[in-house]
């Protein structure tokens, strides 16, 4: 039986634990829903899809999470700093795989629908995320390392992520709203986007300074790349 990775429970388990401890930060909502012994073991993942046709993609093979479902929501609980925020909702890989978006509409251009009819959501933001989510696609009956991020008011984002580097991205980022936009082309010097780059400056700020033990110096790059002006 093939155990998940510690490294990746470990880190969850510390992200949480330092998000409750810090006394800039309010936690509204908390779940860590562990699975079964039964389907606690990749194996049993493998086995759990197998028996829906589906298969998992080798690289998803390494980084598999051990929870039913985790989930965290919070919020900067000083009236001193601008209000940020974070939400994660990640669950089994096997309920991930089971259930369909429906995120199509009549605006969809046809390039993004193709994407959307096989997208299946790893990361939720029910709570405040104001219709943002992300996923991984089902292509031809095999779950795809391959991640994107779907913003209501945006549209559909290619990730410069696999799935295993979306989780070590969304710890090290505890959830921020918007974190993903960091890991797409999208070029926050554009007039529609300057809303967001606040938003994304104002929460790497808050992360360096309440976590300050953390190394949020690539992030702040990805940041810096994405406000330069381009030709």
């Amino acid at each position: 039986m093939t155990a998940a990775p510690t490294d990746l429970t470990a880190r969850l388990d510390a992200m949480l634990a330092a998000l409750a401890a810090s006394p800039r930060v309010r936690v509204h909502r908390q779940k860590r829903r562990s699975l079964s012994e039964r389907s606690a073991s990749l194996d049993a993942v493998v086995r759990d899809l197998a028996e829906s046709d589906i298969a998992l993609h080798p690289a998803l093979q390494r980084c598999w999470l051990p929870f039913a479902e985790y989930a965290v929501h919070w919020e900067s609980a000083s009236a001193k700093d601008e209000v940020v925020g974070g939400e994660i909702m990640v669950s089994y890989l096997y309920d991930v795989a089971s259930n369909e978006t429906d995120l199509i509409t009549a605006d969809t251009p046809a390039a993004q629908q193709a994407v959307l009819r096989g997208l299946r959501v790893i990361d939720d933001q029910p709570q405040g995320g104001n219709g943002t989510l992300a996923g991984i696609r089902l292509i031809d009956g095999t779950l795809a390392p391959d991640t994107w991020f779907f913003d209501a008011r945006r549209g559909l984002f290619a990730l410069e992520l696999n799935y295993c580097e979306y989780l070590d991205a969304m710890i090290t980022t505890k959830g921020g709203y918007g974190w993903q936009y960091l890991f797409t082309e999208i070029d926050l010097t554009h007039r529609d986007n300057q809303n967001l780059q606040t938003e994304l400056r104002r929460l790497l700020d808050f992360l360096s300074e309440a976590f300050p033990e953390d190394d949020y110096r690539e992030l702040r790059e990805r940041f810096a790349k994405r406000t330069s002006h381009r030709k």
